[in-house]
């Protein structure tokens, strides 16, 4: 689940801070209400970002690639579905009162976490080979990285060089399955991955400026972005003109709801 906490935020326009910095700060952060946005959803977002994003190549954008993106959280849907145990952390007092916080999919064990990889990239693969490959190599990033930073416990390790290593054999599998080279998968995967985190920073609900570092995706171009009048704004621009994005979300706690569920939407350009 991506948390939205409900919280007085303040705009602000000192130096940028890395867009996954922001994205971590607003799922750390305590509230007595959330929107709760679920993760398949969210990659879904991802996707449309990715179909109108001005990318500086010449590869084109085809539906395989779309699928891949579009499904590379569709593992976490059991996680999100409000039924299970794993949804919230133990009670806390917020604002005075005990509240179950929901739990955010940062805050997931590596166990959890490599079984909604593996249902994430089975269901990315099912609908193209270079779905597959562009989820599994997403996943893999994830897992090196969190590694490199000895996020992981002894145990979590288990769980994790189990993954990687069959994501290897993988790999080698569904890049036979299709066309492009191993520089165009990964490229796919960078565009993947940026979308990626702009879905999760605006679902946050963050008005950090932050900033998107250079990878193949933009040709080593580096992207600021800032919250101005109620719209997100790319510095260079990354999209052609001003868009609106839309996206369903859930209340936390439930007796805050009011008759329809909300529909959180974005100005970006």
């Amino acid at each position: 689940m991506i948390l939205r906490p409900l919280v007085q935020r303040k705009v602000t326009t000192q130096n940028a801070i890395s867009a996954w910095e922001a994205i971590a700060e607003s799922q750390r952060t305590k509230a007595a209400t959330y929107r709760l946005i679920r993760q398949p959803d969210h990659a879904r977002l991802a996707a449309e970002f990715a179909a109108r994003m001005m990318l500086p190549s010449a590869l084109a954008l085809d539906d395989d690639i779309m699928h891949g993106i579009a499904l590379h959280d569709e593992g976490w849907a059991e996680f999100d579905d409000g039924r299970a145990p794993f949804l919230f952390t133990k009670a806390e007092i917020v604002d005075g009162h005990p509240a179950a916080n929901p739990l955010s999919f940062i805050d997931i064990k590596a166990g959890d976490s490599v079984r909604a990889w593996l249902a994430s990239i089975e269901a990315a693969e099912g609908a193209a080979p270079i779905a597959g490959l562009m989820v599994s190599h997403h996943f893999c990033r994830i897992a090196r990285h969190a590694i490199n930073m000895e996020l992981y416990t002894t145990e979590d390790l288990q769980h994790v060089y189990r993954f990687t290593e069959g994501q290897q054999r993988r790999q080698a599998r569904l890049l036979t399955l299709q066309r492009r080279s191993s520089d165009e998968v990964q490229y796919w995967t960078d565009v993947l991955q940026f979308a990626d985190i702009l879905s999760l920073y605006l679902c946050g609900g963050s008005t950090r400026r932050v900033h998107f570092p250079p990878s193949r995706a933009t040709r080593g171009q580096s992207f600021l972005l800032d919250f101005c009048d109620g719209a997100y704004v790319f510095q260079p621009p990354l999209f052609a003109e001003e868009l609106e994005f839309s996206l369903p979300a859930q209340f936390h706690p439930a007796e805050s709801r009011t008759s329809e569920e909300p529909v959180l939407r974005w100005r970006v350009h």
